[in-house]
């Protein structure tokens, strides 16, 4: 009940304002709570193997990879985080030895990160897991539904980066 009377006061609150929509504000909170729901799920399951959401997707993405390495700005990019962060991240998952970081062969002034047999073996079963929450979730829709919903999703989505372009940016970006 207390998320109900706090969207109540948003909605009251954004109808003075001039210009904003205030049922589109409300709807926008309540995608966002959905969302921060299912992070929060996420993180819980991830508590049992020590990982947090973004070390699970640093792995994943090198493991869906191919087998090659990345580097840390090719990984920071993929999975949305600074630089500075993805070191941290990396020096966390290389002291677990799920990754190893070794020289580039073509640039010696950067570094490929790779995942160790140790990680792979650590990730394939997290992963199923994470595979199969993700399919009994998304599967109370049918599948018309899916497609409608991620249709919907990719406009959301395109209205984000036009938001984020359109922000000023700071230096340490």
């Amino acid at each position: 009940m207390h998320r109900q009377t706090f969207l109540d006061r948003v909605t009251h609150s954004a109808e003075e304002i001039p210009g904003v929509d205030a049922m589109a504000t409300r709807d926008a909170l309540r995608l966002h709570d959905i969302h921060r729901r299912l992070d929060k799920l996420y993180e819980k399951h991830l508590e049992q193997f020590g990982l947090s959401p973004r070390r699970l997707e640093i792995l994943e993405e090198l493991y869906h990879h191919d087998g090659q390495a990345m580097t840390p700005a090719e990984l920071a990019e993929t999975v949305s985080v600074t630089r500075a962060a993805m070191t941290g991240n990396l020096d966390r998952l290389e002291r677990l030895r799920y990754v190893r970081r070794g020289p580039h062969p073509h640039d010696r002034r950067s570094v490929l990160v790779h995942l160790t047999a140790e990680g792979a073996a650590f990730l394939k079963p997290v992963l199923e897991d994470r595979y199969r929450k993700g399919a009994r979730i998304i599967s109370c829709l049918t599948p018309v539904e899916r497609t409608t919903m991620l249709e919907y999703y990719q406009r959301i989505l395109h209205a984000i980066t036009q938001e984020l372009e359109s922000a000023p940016r700071h230096d340490d970006e």
